[in-house]
């Protein structure tokens, strides 16, 4: 397998809990994002590399410049992210910066970061858990 690619617009459901953070690197839609605190805790790209980078705050929905504003689905939301989810599978932060991945292609002494439980194909329920251990 490889890191899953997201189709379509990141729509969440009414109830999802969103915030607003500025970017301090390109960001794309669909990229999970962790708070730089060496950087004025602007929110870069997430990857499982290091233990700073791999707390992951939640989901872009929308891809953002350095210095733009970027809108971001955090734990609890339900996001339809158009397809490439297999329902019922647990997936995980990737070694990819900002990139979805099954836990079967974490690769080995990466850190471990759950990002979500797909109900459908088409969604995602933002389920975070930074365990802060590696494989």
């Amino acid at each position: 397998m490889a890191d899953i690619t997201f189709s379509g617009v990141s729509t969440p459901d009414s109830k999802a809990k969103t915030i607003t953070e500025v970017a301090g690197g390109t960001i794309a839609k669909h990229d999970w994002v962790y708070r730089d605190t060496a950087d004025n805790n602007k929110v870069k790209a997430a990857d499982n590399d290091a233990v700073a980078s791999a707390v992951v705050l939640g989901m872009a929905l929308h891809a953002a410049a350095s210095g733009e504003f970027v809108l971001i689905a955090v734990d609890g939301a339900t996001v339809t992210v158009g397809g490439g989810l297999t329902a019922k599978t647990t997936y995980y932060l990737s070694g990819t910066a900002g990139a979805t991945a099954p836990l079967a292609d974490v690769t080995s002494g990466k850190y471990i970061s759950r990002v979500g439980i797909a109900t459908a194909t088409t969604t995602l329920l933002i389920d975070i858990n930074n365990t802060g251990l590696t494989t």
